[in-house]
Order: C-alpha cells, then structure tokens, then sequence
C-alpha cells in the first residue's frame, strides 16, 4: 500500500494560487493513503485533487482517518 505524505495544504486548492493571495486559507497535514484512492462508490481515483477530496471527505464525513491526518476548518 503506498502512502503519500502531504505535508500542508496544496498549492492547487490554496488561494496562494490567485494574484495578490498572501496567506493560506487552511494548512493541515494529511495521508493519503489506500482508502483516499478510491471513492464511495468504489471508482478508483487518479486525480489528485479528487484524491485529496476524498481524504478530507473520509476525515470529516467517514470518520476514517489515517495516523498522520490532521483536522481543517475549510473543507
């Protein structure tokens, strides 16, 4: 099982992204792991921000949580 470690919030779903952006809107730490690689449905996930959907929808709807995740108040 390969295991991605994702130290803060991406650069793709921060407002860092946008011009004139200067600070994040929510840093968390997560682990992306098997379980965020595949949707409610059982489709497996190859993009990443659907990927990192799914773990933060694991984190707060599922309550399934990896060792490393860590809560936001964003998502």
């Amino acid at each position: 099982m390969k295991k991605i470690m994702l130290l803060s919030g991406l650069l793709l779903l921060s407002p860092l992204s946008y011009a004139g952006a200067d600070e994040p809107i929510e840093i968390y730490s997560a682990r992306l792991s098997a379980d965020d690689h595949t949707n409610s449905d059982g489709k497996k996930l190859t993009a990443v921000a659907d990927i990192i959907r799914q773990d933060r929808a694991n984190f707060h709807k599922f309550n399934l949580r990896d060792n490393d995740d860590t809560a936001d108040s964003f998502f």
